[in-house]
């Protein structure tokens, strides 16, 4: 969806959409989105999510996730993620990786965050670096490790995350990644 919402032609949008645009069909169910239309919103989503539209998918899945205007199914969440993510959605990828990380499947998590971290967007690679760190400050041994869970936190913070610049001045502080140092806690 290129075009934004303050430039939505309601009228044209839905002749286009009932023509099976699916790029008309996800801005209508945007629309109904915005409106609080959550069971007309998955409608529409759901027509472009026959079209393998990717922001449709990710929409539609978090709408599964919590089970606003549909029945919550989080196989079927978990499956229009990954077909988003596949379509290089890194939102929907941010989302799977932290499903999985509920899930306890650190090391699907680390490799979609891994790979938002590189492929996604300015804001989409600064909360993937985050996410690193926490899902290898969670993850059990072998996986789990506290430096590269402090690593991941810093290039976070570095890139101007707000909570990576938290934690690593908590890390600093307490001297969980080295030394304590109450100088560097100052981030």
């Amino acid at each position: 969806m290129e075009a934004a919402m303050e430039d939505f032609d309601p009228v044209k949008t839905m002749q286009l959409a009932k023509l099976g645009d699916a790029d008309a069909q996800f801005q209508i169910g945007m629309s109904k989105l915005y409106e609080g239309g959550f069971t007309q919103a998955a409608k529409w989503f759901r027509k472009a999510v026959e079209k393998d539209h990717p922001q449709a998918l990710f929409f539609l899945s978090q709408m599964l996730c919590e089970g606003q205007g549909v029945q919550k199914n989080m196989a079927l969440a978990v499956q229009y993620a990954k077909k988003a993510f596949e379509l290089k959605n890194y939102g929907a990828g941010l989302a799977l990786g932290e499903y999985y990380v509920e899930e306890g499947k650190f090391q699907e998590a680390i490799d979609i965050f891994k790979q938002v971290s590189e492929q996604g967007d300015a804001d989409e690679r600064k909360q993937a670096l985050f996410l690193l760190g926490g899902a290898y400050h969670h993850a059990p041994p072998p996986l789990g490790d506290k430096d590269e869970s402090a690593r991941y936190v810093r290039m976070a913070a570095e890139a101007d995350h707000p909570e990576g610049c938290y934690h690593t001045g908590l890390l600093a502080f307490e001297g969980a990644a080295g030394p304590k140092d109450v100088q560097a806690a100052v981030y």
